[in-house]
């Protein structure tokens, strides 16, 4: 994904809504897996500030490039 992304890191989640997540979260192959009300904390848990352009741009990127999973 970074790849297609334009060499951006990246950081794969798994957010399970509406389901119990045994001991508030855990990892399976290096991804995290976790119950949908610790994402907010999470993503403002990140440094730096925000880059509302390169965000923008990247969700473009995504959009273009990556598969839809609906």
């Amino acid at each position: 994904m970074s790849k297609a992304l334009g060499g951006i890191r990246v950081t794969p989640l798994i957010v399970v809504h509406n389901a119990p997540v045994d001991g508030g979260g855990f990892h399976v192959r290096g991804v995290a897996v976790f119950p949908a009300d610790r994402l907010l904390k999470l993503l403002r848990g990140n440094v730096g500030r925000p880059k509302p352009r390169e965000a923008q741009r990247l969700a473009e990127l995504a959009e273009m490039r990556l598969p839809s999973h609906q």
